[in-house]
């Protein structure tokens, strides 16, 4: 025989035994107790809930059938004067006696609420204020905070110090001291998402731009001078445009991967100014006061915004998905705190969207204008 499923009244747990007595005890994995007796009664009120439910749907669908079968025979409103001064005399003859009771005549109160109906009908959406969901933030433990506070001590006095000493460092000191900065700064980004979202991207964008600084540290302290003369000098060499280029392709592979603005919002940057520096000074060199230099420059600019439009395109990332969890008895506190998080999270990739899409527009703004200057 198979044994019925009992649900409870204060978990989500479920009571499979139906062969106890209303007077027995039951313990369920919370370890709350229960009297067999209630467990049956609140089942029975869930039964009837469901079946009143039932009853409710049923009613309110026969309601829609009779209202659309009325209209379609298109009968007259005498019926329906008949019924409001039959339930203006119920109402009336109902009332206790030595009671003082006003009714209108029908024919003023149908006309009432079918003006009221218009009103109503006529009247705009009223337009509710949306609210900023309250995200909780995680706790940092104090173990945690501890090591943060250091962290920063550290870094402001290995900033003062090498600030007072760095040009007596040898080369490969500077280098490491620069890999060593562009890797903390990263990592500092991709955990400091989950908590502080400003100081993250601050933080992405100060990485890339330290990389930016040591890659034209190399070419600046001459350690190229021996693969290509003038390293620096963007008119004979395309390093200044390698520099851009490695950045952007460099803050859009970090920013699709941890889903980072900072990153994102740096590399269409760092393309549009790498065609325009390519384009303006190196390919300018090149071609010299020749009769081809407009067409080759406006060539070249029209691809740069080709490549920035593409790269534009890949900073678009999708929606964050998250199911929302189930309301439980036990701890609703904690699904109502996934569901604002995932509101928040929402809210945040539409407003950092809208923000790319305004970095993208005055990255492609910037080589439009000059093509259209020198048409």
């Amino acid at each position: 025989m198979a044994q019925q499923s009992y649900s409870l009244p204060l978990c989500d747990d479920e009571f499979e035994n139906s062969s106890l007595n209303d007077s027995d005890w039951f313990e369920c994995q919370c370890g709350l107790f229960y009297q067999f007796e209630t467990i049956r009664a609140y089942n029975r009120a869930l039964d009837n809930l469901a079946a009143a439910d039932a009853i409710a749907a049923e009613i309110e669908e026969r309601a829609e059938l009779q209202d659309a079968d009325y209209r379609a025979r298109g009968s007259s409103s005498a019926n329906v004067s008949v019924a409001a001064s039959s339930i203006s005399a119920a109402a009336t003859v109902s009332a206790p006696q030595g009671s003082w009771v006003a009714t209108k005549p029908a024919d003023n109160w149908v006309a009432e609420e079918a003006a009221k109906s218009r009103q109503n009908a006529n009247k705009a959406p009223v337009r509710t204020k949306t609210t900023r969901p309250n995200r909780v933030l995680p706790k940092l433990t104090p173990q945690q905070t501890l090591l943060t506070v250091a962290a920063t001590l550290i870094v402001i006095a290995l900033s003062i110090f090498f600030g007072s000493t760095w040009n007596q460092l040898d080369l490969w000191l500077q280098a490491l001291i620069l890999v060593v900065i562009v890797a903390s700064t990263a990592f500092g980004s991709i955990k400091a998402k989950k908590y502080f979202v400003i100081i993250s991207n601050f933080l992405a964008a100060l990485s890339s731009a330290f990389l930016a600084l040591g890659l034209a540290a190399a070419g600046t302290l001459g350690l190229l001078d021996s693969i290509i003369p003038n390293v620096m000098d963007a008119r004979t060499s395309f390093y200044p445009t390698f520099i851009l280029l490695a950045t952007g392709a460099y803050s859009l592979v970090m920013g699709r991967r941890f889903k980072v603005f900072g990153w994102l919002a740096f590399a269409p940057v760092m393309m549009a100014l790498a065609g325009l520096l390519f384009s303006l000074t190196t390919l300018g060199a090149a071609l010299g006061d020749s009769s081809t230099f407009a067409g080759y420059t406006l060539t070249a600019l029209s691809a740069s915004m080709l490549l920035v439009v593409a790269v534009g395109r890949l900073t678009r990332l999708p929606k964050p998905e998250g199911a929302v969890a189930k309301k439980s008895k036990k701890q609703p506190a904690e699904s109502d705190d996934a569901a604002n998080e995932l509101k928040y999270q929402l809210e945040l990739h539409e407003r950092e969207q809208k923000a790319l899409i305004a970095v993208l527009c005055m990255a492609i703004g910037l080589p439009t204008a000059y093509v259209l200057y020198r048409r």
